[in-house]
């Protein structure tokens, strides 16, 4: 397991089970309303933009009233993780956003993935940690 890898994001990502993955950074924090000690809160993660063998994952954390737990949560935190996954044995799945709200940010992950994407040491980077991830498991 990569390091700095949460349950969240396993659940949110889409490539196969065993396919190595590893974090590469977070794309936006936004804190909009404080979360009290002893709040309910849901996480609800989705894929919302895939090329290149790289990922985006967008969270959105809700504070869930605890007298009526099936009540629209009032949102309180908004995340964007980037991932990226072996780019020798990626199949990139498509992201098809389901609500207006998910074509926004399939927009922007795309904008971001076009202007900010890996850059050449970043993926030889990446190429040279999955290589050696491999080669441990051949020896297991």
């Amino acid at each position: 397991m990569a390091p700095g890898r949460t349950k969240l994001t396993d659940v949110a990502a889409f490539d196969p089970p065993g396919r190595p993955f590893v974090p590469l950074g977070l794309d936006e924090a936004a804190f909009l309303q404080p979360v009290a000690i002893g709040d309910m809160v849901r996480f609800e993660a989705k894929v919302v933009h895939a090329a290149d063998a790289i990922f985006r994952v967008a969270v959105r954390v809700g504070v869930v009233e605890a007298s009526d737990p099936a009540r629209l949560a009032r949102r309180t935190n908004r995340l964007m993780f980037v991932f990226a996954t072996d780019r020798t044995a990626h199949d990139a799945a498509a992201v098809l956003p389901e609500t207006y709200q998910e074509v926004l940010l399939q927009v922007e992950a795309a904008r971001r993935h076009a202007v900010e994407g890996p850059n050449e040491r970043t993926w030889s980077d990446l190429d040279r940690h999955f290589q050696e991830e491999a080669a441990r498991e051949v020896r297991w």
